[in-house]
């Protein structure tokens, strides 16, 4: 299905600190991930990962 990201909708995302998904096969030992959301909801936050929270 296609969906999208917008204020109200329910997302699931995956947040890379990397320039593009290519780059993270080539690091293994760099954990790019900075946070998961799943539903809308942050489930996984990386330590020393800063959030900011808009409303629209």
């Amino acid at each position: 299905s296609v969906g999208r990201i917008a204020p109200g909708f329910r997302a699931d995302a995956v947040v890379l600190d990397a320039p593009s998904f290519d780059h993270v096969c080539y690091r293994p030992d760099h954990d790019a991930v900075v946070a998961v959301i799943c539903g809308g909801e942050v489930a996984h936050l990386a330590p020393g990962a800063q959030t900011r929270l808009t409303s629209f």
